[in-house]
């Protein structure tokens, strides 16, 4: 059972996972002047952190403290905490004092020996500040030298909340969360090596982007006169790709403001920006309503953190929320109480929301 979530919905499990990671995060830069061991580190930033992602830290069905993971000739090897699921560890957490830095070999080396010898699949190092997780993408039961996702808790945003959901305790599907990983992990290598390219084009890249524009021989001069030309071109697309996106981003906004669909500020005043697949599943709801109720009374009300479909503009009226992030999508329906969860029925497509059509009708008959 979660601590602290006895009876809670989805929702509410959610909401108090960010709750719980933010609160952590904001009082780390008061507490680590304080906190000066690794005993310490433990008690007041890698406890709370396993609780919000919903493991009962004193429970020993679901989190062992100091589990034993020796290795062949080696006894009394202790990780300092294994995440349980069905009694076997899935994910290890090597602690750090503090003021550690991680990029100490030694430290890994020793998460590395865990790894092997244990059946987990993912293993966290950390100093309660930086969390580094690793996986098993190169071989199997060998854990990576390189993390596939690192999370300062003192650049704490909504993204990296959301890349942590999956190894929360309501949300823990070991093959769902190591093929994140691997997507997170790949993602970043490539984002790495347009990096790099950017900064100093290597010869197979350079020849196959000025092989469109040049037909002559590739000698060294010919390189050499290229590269800074190459970088130049690359940023000059970039920034052009960008304020275009933004043009249309803006202009889409303004078409569908100016027709009263969609609403572009949340409730404190921020901008939202209204994509273009939100809009799509807009059009795809009206459509399936069109019998059931006038389509001049349906707008989309835009937020933070979900867009809803809602009758006459009333927040009451609410026909179904939409949730676009990362990879998932869910369309929504309020529960038998009226609350609406952060999860209902998840979308490999936009076109799935045709699946719901009756539910959507259902829901728009309440309001006709």
């Amino acid at each position: 059972m979660l601590v602290g979530y006895v009876g809670k919905r989805k929702g509410e499990i959610v909401a108090d996972f960010e709750s719980s990671l933010k609160s952590l995060a904001t009082r780390i830069p008061d507490q680590v002047p304080l906190v000066q061991t690794e005993e310490a580190t433990k008690n007041a930033f890698i406890m709370p952190f396993i609780q919000a992602l919903g493991y009962d830290v004193f429970n020993p069905a679901e989190v062992v403290p100091e589990f034993t993971a020796d290795a062949p000739g080696l006894k009394g090897e202790k990780v300092d905490y294994a995440v349980m699921h069905d009694n076997s560890p899935m994910i290890l957490f090597e602690c750090k004092p503090a003021h550690s830095d991680l990029s100490n070999s030694n430290y890994l080396n020793q998460l590395f020996r865990y790894f092997h010898v244990t059946p987990a699949r993912i293993g966290v190092l950390t100093n309660g500040i930086e969390y580094r997780f690793y996986t098993d993408l190169q071989e199997p039961n060998k854990m990576d030298t390189t993390p596939f996702l690192e999370v300062d808790l003192l650049n704490l945003n909504d993204d990296v909340i959301e890349i942590l959901m999956p190894f929360s305790r309501s949300s823990f599907n070991i093959d769902e969360t190591v093929e994140a990983a691997q997507e997170l992990a790949y993602i970043d290598g490539m984002k790495k090596a347009l990096r790099k390219q950017l900064s100093d084009p290597d010869d197979g890249f350079l020849r196959w982007l000025v092989s469109g524009v040049y037909s002559g021989y590739f000698t060294q001069p010919t390189m050499e006169k290229f590269s800074p030309l190459a970088r130049r071109a690359l940023v000059e697309f970039i920034q052009g790709e960008l304020r275009d996106a933004t043009n249309r981003i803006g202009n889409s906004t303004e078409l569908e403001l100016a027709s009263g669909d969609t609403k572009s500020n949340d409730s404190d005043g921020r901008d939202i920006v209204t994509t273009a697949e939100e809009i799509e599943a807009f059009g795809i709801i009206k459509s399936i309503l069109q019998n059931t109720i006038a389509e001049s009374r349906l707008s989309l009300n835009d937020t933070k953190y979900y867009c809803a479909i809602v009758v006459d503009g009333k927040r009451g009226q609410g026909i179904c929320r939409l949730t676009f992030r990362q990879r998932v999508k869910w369309l929504i329906f309020p529960d038998n109480n009226g609350a609406w969860p952060q999860t209902g029925n998840r979308l490999e497509s936009l076109s799935d929301i045709n699946n719901y059509a009756e539910q959507l009708r259902a829901r728009a008959r309440l309001f006709a």
